[in-house]
């Protein structure tokens, strides 16, 4: 008897415990400094009319042991959650291609990959086979959208950097951890830079160096991003056009 009173204490012990260890995030409430609702909020409503987009550029990746290499990119994205890249030869004729359609990833690699095609049931794909940087087509679209991504979050608290004085907003999850830090510009005006992170490394950073006004909307005109040992982006945007008719079609890619 006496042990059978032991075993179930030891089992209830742990159960409360492990209990306690899985309780999922939503039950804790969200908790967010004075102010810094309406700087979020102010994120999620900029450009909120731009629908559609294509454009071409030209575009440098840093690997990680610092060496260049440069091509010209054109891209075209339906919003949420639809993006097409491609980057081009010197002909103007693709080199290789990635696009999402928001339930499918497709990949046509051409040169970079021993000219390997794929498809992939992914409804918020990667990038990193073409960019070489861990971050997402929905994320990507909200950039060239001229819109700093904001993860989802159980806490959200502003900052000022010692050092550089600027405006920071960290979003953390619900076990504490910093997941996305929002830097604003001067006199905490508008977001131009983010960093992701997940178990305290650095996923990806992006940087509005530059912005130009396309038909009333605000767009970067020179955007980096960087990831992991020292890999980096810059994209130069030489043309842009917005709130094009664009068929879904556009975004199922076929094996060249």
């Amino acid at each position: 008897m006496k042990r059978e009173m032991i075993s179930c204490c030891v089992f209830t012990f742990f159960l409360f415990f492990y209990g306690c260890a899985i309780l999922p995030c939503y039950e804790k409430k969200i908790e967010i400094e004075a102010g810094v609702k309406d700087k979020l909020l102010q994120i999620v409503h900029v450009n909120k009319n731009l629908y559609s987009a294509k454009g071409i550029g030209k575009i440098k990746i840093k690997d990680k042991d610092g060496v260049f290499q440069s091509f010209k990119i054109a891209w075209l994205f339906l919003r949420p959650d639809k993006l097409r890249i491609e980057i081009l030869m010197i002909s103007g004729q693709p080199a290789a291609r990635i696009a999402a359609d928001g339930r499918y990833l497709y990949m046509d690699l051409g040169a970079f990959y021993k000219h390997k095609f794929f498809k992939k049931k992914r409804k918020n794909p990667s990038l990193y086979k073409l960019l070489k940087i861990d971050i997402c087509a929905d994320d990507l679209i909200k950039l060239l959208s001229g819109i700093i991504p904001c993860m989802k979050y159980d806490s959200a608290s502003f900052f000022e950097d010692k050092t550089t004085r600027e405006k920071i907003i960290s979003l953390k999850k619900c076990r504490g951890r910093i997941s996305e830090k929002i830097y604003f510009n001067d006199n905490f005006g508008k977001a131009y830079k983010k960093e992701q992170y997940k178990n305290k490394k650095l996923i990806y950073g992006a940087v509005f160096v530059k912005t130009v006004d396309v038909d009333g909307f605000i767009l970067p005109s020179k955007l980096i991003i960087s990831g992991k040992n020292r890999v980096e982006i810059l994209l130069d945007v030489r043309q842009c056009w917005v709130n094009i008719n664009v068929s879904a079609s556009k975004f199922v890619l076929k094996k060249m």
